[in-house]
């Protein structure tokens, strides 16, 4: 099949054709992407220190509800259902005095014993009585959480930010010294992912030295650029597998 050249006037844009390095500015999405950035590494941290906090405090409560724990007859206010088939888990709710005061709790009990409690039967809990609103079924001690949430969370946010930095970083360096082609359209599939369908254009253009690079990107659901149509690019003037359909997502060639 022979391939079409080039159009005798490329329509790239006016914008491309400046001196660089070119001005950038951030585009609306671009904008978005670094407030998504500052609650990742705000949450991150938030939410190591939140979940490290919670695991200190249910160590704490599991010691002491080995050590210091009384036991009390609690009467039984209600039965919560979960799920369904195999699965159905029940949650006990119940009521009993400690501390001079009524208090209630609930128990999410084990699959073998999700039918064995109804409403206004007695049940044994224990509680603490330095907390004797925290209290739980016998049979059911408070178990410690493990600790390493609380360094996952904000290491998981950490890499999520660095992902969104190295993708503001290369699209810059793509507006701000790319030099711009204009593309052949060559192919476009249809693909699917769990997030629906979409279409994986391919595209090819001819770089300073006369050779061939070729490069693809995902375009949305709909429409998709017809195949033997010409597209705009910008491409890392010394390492050509660094390109990028034009207009890029977050940057853009500041008007300035």
């Amino acid at each position: 099949m022979q391939r079409k050249s080039a159009p005798n006037n490329p329509a790239l844009p006016s914008e491309l054709l400046r001196a660089v390095p070119r001005h950038m500015r951030m585009s609306a999405a671009g904008r978005a992407a670094l407030v998504a950035l500052a609650l990742l590494v705000i949450g991150g941290a938030w939410g190591g220190m939140e979940i490290y906090d919670d695991v200190k405090t249910s160590q704490q409560r599991a010691d002491l509800a080995e050590s210091e724990a009384k036991s009390i007859s609690a009467n039984v206010v209600g039965v919560q259902r979960r799920g369904g088939g195999d699965d159905r888990r029940s949650v006990i709710h119940y009521r009993y005095v400690a501390g001079g005061q009524p208090q209630t709790g609930a128990t999410q009990v084990r699959r073998q014993d999700r039918d064995r409690y109804a409403v206004g039967s007695d049940v044994r809990v224990s509680y603490l009585p330095t907390e004797p609103g925290v209290s739980w079924m016998d049979g059911y001690l408070p178990r410690r959480r493990p600790v390493w949430p609380a360094f996952a969370v904000p290491l998981a946010c950490t890499i999520a930010a660095l992902g969104i930095v190295f993708a503001i970083r290369r699209q810059s360096h793509l507006v701000t010294y790319g030099r711009p082609a204009l593309a052949l359209v060559t192919k476009v599939e249809k693909k699917s992912s769990d997030k629906g369908t979409y279409w994986r254009v391919h595209y090819e253009w001819t770089l300073l030295s006369g050779g061939k690079h070729q490069g693809r990107y995902n375009h949305g659901k709909k429409n998709p650029p017809a195949v033997g149509t010409w597209m705009p690019i910008v491409y890392d003037r010394d390492y050509p597998s660094r390109h990028s359909k034009y207009p890029l997502s977050m940057v853009a060639v500041s008007t300035q």
